[in-house]
């Protein structure tokens, strides 16, 4: 069995190309992944990988992953430390790169766009191939700068598995071309889903519907969750004033769960056509319809209270010990959010965000980002690349999704076996809209609309008609810059 050692280098070089663009706050570092841990051998009957791959042998190459800091103990650990997660992604590694014969390290970059854009372009200008992998944020729009290689090209990629994200990658390739793909290596995609947490005593107290039975009956509704905030709503102080943290509040919610409002409701900004190209067509009535009702959510009532983007200082208080003190009847946040809810006493469950109304046909899940992976015009050795590619995400999919979902959260951290159910629910109607995916060639309008809530913005056809050129310009351009490139092929 092949084996490896821990050691560390600098990125000062990749400071250094981004220098013009950005200040470089701590330099990353390189980490090698250990091949030797211990493997456990499947049953015969099993089938050793979840991909269909053939037998391939790299000769002890390096395969580099540039990957953001941020995200490092999510793809590449330095060791194991006895965490069910870290060891599992730990062992992932260390099984491909046996199974492969390659050296898997890793290259971390600060969280920063303008670095990520610059470090990128050096690597294909000076075609030094520093990197086989990387895996930049989606919305720094790395994807649109002509730096990455075709993945549609490369036969091994079978984006038809499960363990490829059909949500995203669907939305990701515009005439044929697929530069940036995710896949299960990218736990925010269970991390980043949007839920709705709420406090199961309040509901015994309240003696209100059980929001579990409610989901399952699909009755799960905006109108329902106004009446059970509503029902919530106690001046607990006295004070003539409703205040999160001083009185009993029905809903609170975050940024990134305000941006979920509309989509979970159903909106989709843009609509696939026949050509292989997408057009705006939802400015409808029932679109109206539906943000006016989620702008009275926002902006109307005592018992929803938006945090103003930032969840965890308002009004001086965490708002996670908020609602662990039983001031919150919901809470929304993301899947991430139960760390802080570990030593909750009170009992708690999870749920999907609420649908429009009955006659919605799913529930939807926002998911608010993930990294992406690409692989560079200067990667040496792009078929390695694809290789690993494949077999990485599989065997995420396989041993790691099973570690974090199953053992981690739903052990860990969820109270009981319909919180378990719900998490499935949630994270199996993730919905990524092609704006999301291309938001900064869009314009960012899948944001925008949620920026008009949160300014009190209340007629929200003529605050479009306003912005409605520039968009569409904007998404002209996007498809015009890849029918160009596909005519070129």
């Amino acid at each position: 069995m092949k084996k490896f050692t821990l050691r560390t280098i600098s990125v000062m070089i990749l400071c250094a190309l981004a220098a013009q663009a950005a200040a470089c706050g701590e330099t990353g570092g390189e980490k090698e992944t250990s091949a030797d841990s211990e493997q456990t051998t499947a049953p015969e009957t099993e089938k050793p990988f979840a991909d269909n791959l053939g037998e391939y042998d790299f000769g002890g190459k390096d395969f580099t992953m540039l990957v953001r800091t941020s995200r490092a103990d999510d793809l590449c650990p330095e060791e194991a430390t006895g965490d069910v997660v870290n060891d599992a992604i730990y062992n992932r590694n260390a099984k491909i790169a046996d199974r492969f014969n390659v050296t898997i390290k890793s290259v971390t970059l600060d969280d920063d766009g303008s670095l990520w854009n610059k470090t990128l372009e050096g690597d294909v200008m000076s075609d030094s191939g520093d990197y086989d992998l990387v895996m930049p944020d989606y919305w720094w729009g790395c994807e649109t700068r002509g730096f990455f290689l075709n993945l549609n090209d490369y036969d091994v990629l079978d984006f038809s598995q499960p363990y490829w994200c059909a949500g995203w990658n669907d939305s990701a390739e515009i005439y044929g071309q697929l530069y940036c793909a995710v896949g299960s290596m990218s736990l925010d995609l269970i991390k980043n889903n949007i839920a709705m947490y709420f406090n199961k005593g309040m509901i015994d107290d309240l003696k209100l519907e059980d929001p579990y039975e409610l989901v399952r009956s699909k009755k799960w509704t905006l109108d329902k969750l106004n009446e059970m905030a509503a029902a919530a709503l106690s001046d607990l102080n006295g004070d003539g004033k409703f205040e999160l943290g001083n009185d009993r509040i029905g809903y609170t919610f975050d940024l990134q769960a305000g941006r979920a409002l509309l989509p979970s409701c159903g909106m989709k900004v843009a609509t696939k056509t026949a050509d292989d190209s997408y057009e705006y067509a939802f400015m409808t009535d029932k679109f109206v319809e539906m943000y006016a009702k989620v702008y009275r959510l926002v902006n109307e009532y005592d018992y929803s209270v938006y945090s103003n983007g930032n969840i965890e200082t308002m009004q001086g208080e965490d708002v996670y010990s908020i609602f662990k003190s039983g001031y919150v009847l919901f809470l929304g946040s993301g899947i991430r959010g139960t760390d802080n809810l570990r030593d909750m006493t009170a009992d708690y469950g999870i749920i999907p965000y609420p649908m429009y109304d009955e006659n919605q046909d799913s529930y939807y899940t926002f998911n608010y980002g993930t990294p992406y992976m690409s692989m560079l015009l200067s990667t040496k050795d792009p078929e390695m690349t694809a290789v690993m590619l494949e077999a990485l995400n599989a065997e995420s999919y396989k041993s790691v999704v099973p570690a974090y979902l199953d053992t981690a959260l739903k052990g860990k951290y969820s109270r009981d076996a319909e919180t378990a159910e719900m998490l499935d629910l949630v994270n199996s109607t993730s919905f990524f809209d092609f704006t999301f995916v291309n938001e900064t060639s869009t314009d960012h309008i899948v944001m925008w609309f949620f920026d008009q809530l949160a300014s009190g913005v209340e007629n929200i056809a003529s605050a479009y008609e306003g912005r409605k050129s520039g968009f569409e310009n904007s998404l002209q351009k996007l498809l015009e810059t890849y029918k160009e490139a596909a005519d070129a092929k």
